[in-house]
């Protein structure tokens, strides 16, 4: 399968916009932006393309937080960045573990570190903090700044869905 084939029927899903980026500079060749409700369709589609779960973390540096998925298709050397919005006050994403097994200890550990709710997740525990730890790197109130302060993207070779 070649990338434009892969980016015609990514663009196909409903998802907010995805963006080609540049391997060299970036670690990934494409960059996914989706809703909550999203993330189970795409990744169902990655998973069919012979794409494996890297990792799972969040980001918390602006008003909002996100949720990041990194995936990879090793046949090919491709890299996928998955994107998700979420609200700091109830952060919430649909859990990844009865598709992909191994997401489990993933979304457990950015649940301790973050407090992210993975949603129907089997045994949502703490992976690697004590219960009296209360997820170290949440940012303080004092140190939250404006999105445009920290969050530069480069969208000139942007592929938008035609539904957003």
């Amino acid at each position: 399968m070649k990338m434009s084939i892969l980016i015609k029927e990514l663009s196909t899903l409903e998802i907010e916009f995805l963006r080609i980026a540049d391997y060299k500079y970036e670690g990934q060749h494409l960059e996914v932006f989706l809703e909550p409700k999203q993330l189970l369709s795409v990744v169902q589609f990655l998973k069919e393309r012979q794409f494996i779960l890297e990792d799972i973390t969040a980001i918390d540096l602006t008003p909002r937080m996100q949720t990041v998925y990194h995936f990879a298709a090793i046949k090919h050397g491709w890299r996928i960045t998955l994107r998700i919005w979420i609200d700091r006050e109830t952060p919430a994403v649909p859990s990844l573990s009865k598709l992909i097994p191994g997401a489990n200890w993933h979304e457990r550990e950015t649940k301790d570190f973050f407090g992210i709710n993975f949603l129907g997740h089997p045994y949502l525990s703490p992976l690697l903090l004590p219960d009296e730890f209360s997820h170290p790197l949440l940012k303080k109130a004092e140190e939250i700044k404006a999105e445009s302060e920290i969050w530069p993207v480069r969208f000139c070779n942007e592929v938008r869905n035609d539904r957003t």
